[in-house]
């Protein structure tokens, strides 16, 4: 299944909207999130990543827009604005990885 812009488009509208109920019907049962730099797991399996992003919600979280991206069959690579709770904003690159039209892996940037 080849990953489209408007799917990650719908992925950073649900995440600005803090959309919970959305995210856990479009993420894999065995999804995991990994830092970039160091391939580190940050969150492993849909409790796992649904309580990661609660959490972050649940201090404000921030606001995302996609600035670039490219496509590879299955996997999407991105460059992202982000504008956190506190006013700061920074750019991140993250790639995630689809699997039956479910998010299954997600690596992004952690400062």
């Amino acid at each position: 299944m080849n990953v489209t812009r408007e799917q990650l488009e719908e992925f950073m509208t649900k995440f600005n909207e803090h959309d919970m109920d959305w995210l856990k019907t479009k993420v894999h049962t065995n999804i995991v999130i990994r830092n970039l730099d160091t391939n580190t797991v940050i969150a492993d399996g849909r409790d796992e990543v649904v309580d990661f992003y609660t959490r972050n919600f649940e201090k404000g979280g921030s606001t995302n827009s996609i600035l670039d991206l490219m496509t590879m069959g299955n996997k999407i690579v991105f460059k992202e604005h982000m504008i956190e709770s506190t006013g700061e904003e920074h750019d991140d690159f993250n790639m995630m990885e689809f699997e039956d039209g479910l998010l299954k892996r997600v690596w992004f940037l952690m400062e």
